[in-house]
């Protein structure tokens, strides 16, 4: 059903707090995983207490665990209001393609009768003017419509690599496999929808047999930066290497990555960072544009 603009209003204001409440769920996480890292690598706060250490472990992975399934719930939250929300435009734009349809049949009947009544020739076409200037409003109406529903779909939904099927993703992995290579992820600190996408790219590159690690935060003192830094783009995802060449060979890792993630993810931006090492690529994830 089409959504009051009052329940409207409130639904967005609700997906606000979801997403808030995502962010603090990532600083939970990043939270958990200092504390990790404090009970593995460091003495700090636990003097080198074995004792100390194993109790600081266990509760940062319990927190990490807990901020991990708050951070999913949400996710699915927010996409469940943005479902409603999708849904509600999109019922508005059938209701305008119903009267798109309305002023058709007004159309062909209004040329009927023009046919039938020749001595009325000037009042019927009048008439048909009216009905084709009613009928492009509509149309004008519709397309206005189908475009605010698809900006809204993109603005909400979370970016991801939108495979047709399994053999898709198997023929994307064979692919990659011809020329493995090293690789890095960094994707935007605290940014939710950034760390799943880099996460799905990291699974892909880890089937095809790619040496590459876990997804890591692009490093705040030069996140500011990152263009001048690490070769990259402020917003979207972005693939450097120390050279792009002109004419790449057929296998060149940078050229497979790119086109695989042009051909199931959209546009993305390519770089050249010279301090990179050879047969080397990065793939840096920022926020969605």
């Amino acid at each position: 059903m089409t959504l009051p603009p009052s329940e409207v209003a409130s639904l967005t204001n609700a997906m606000s707090h979801w997403e808030l409440a995502e962010y603090i769920s990532c600083g939970l996480v990043t939270t958990a995983c200092f504390g990790e890292f404090i009970a593995d690598f460091t003495d700090w706060f636990t003097g080198g207490a074995k004792e100390k250490k194993e109790r600081l472990a266990k509760l940062s992975t319990l927190l990490l665990i807990a901020s991990l399934a708050l951070e999913l719930i949400c996710l699915v939250r927010t996409n469940q209001i943005s479902g409603k929300l999708i849904g509600s435009l999109a019922e508005k734009a059938e209701e305008a393609k119903a009267n798109l349809g309305k002023q058709e049949e007004r159309a062909t009947k209004a040329e009927s009768e023009l046919a039938e009544l020749q001595k009325a020739a000037a009042d019927a076409k009048s008439t048909q003017q009216k009905v084709e200037i009613n009928l492009e409003t509509q149309r004008r109406r519709a397309a206005d419509a189908e475009k605010e529903l698809l900006a809204l779909r993109m603005q909400h939904l979370p970016r991801s690599l939108h495979f047709g099927s399994q053999q898709d993703i198997d023929a994307t992995i064979d692919l990659l496999r011809h020329n493995p290579s090293a690789a890095e992820i960094l994707y935007k600190d605290g940014d939710a929808e950034a760390y799943w996408l880099a996460d799905e790219i990291f699974a892909i590159l880890r089937m095809a047999e790619w040496k590459v690690s876990k997804p890591m935060t692009v490093p705040r003192e030069i996140e500011p930066n990152v263009v001048e830094e690490l070769g990259a783009q402020t917003l979207g995802v972005t693939i450097t290497a120390k050279a792009i060449l002109s004419s790449p060979k057929k296998d060149d890792p940078y050229s497979l990555l790119r086109g695989a993630l042009v051909r199931w993810l959209g546009q993305v931006y390519g770089g050249r960072n010279p301090s990179l090492p050879d047969n080397f690529v990065r793939i840096v994830v920022m926020p969605k544009p």
